[in-house]
């Protein structure tokens, strides 16, 4: 599976009522909205900044793991797609000549 990292607002009232993030902290969160993070380490450091040095390493790691999104990546999903394809197919084509044509 691919994942990546994105903060919603959902996510942020989230964090919010389980109190693991300050209202002053949840505006602050909500400036990286709408962006996608691929990498932990990206992500943690654009949070760490965009809440401050102050931030304690374990606030950071429980906001990367309430924002993470797992997905299946577009090739598996291909793969799939072409595998029914070619078992559909199997089934709705008729089979050509068997035996070649005598002279």
């Amino acid at each position: 599976f691919e994942q990546h990292y994105r903060v919603t607002a959902g996510k942020t009232d989230l964090l919010l009522s389980h109190n693991d993030l300050s209202a002053h902290e949840g505006l602050k969160l909500l400036s990286l909205e709408g962006k996608k993070f691929v990498s932990r380490t990206k992500f943690e450091t654009a949070v760490s900044n965009a809440l401050g040095e102050e931030t304690k390493t374990g606030k950071i790691s429980v906001i990367s793991s309430a924002c993470i999104k797992k997905g299946v990546p577009a090739r598996l999903t291909t793969f799939f797609f072409a595998l029914a394809a070619a078992i559909l197919a199997t089934f709705f084509i008729k089979p050509g000549r068997k035996e070649p044509k005598g002279r």
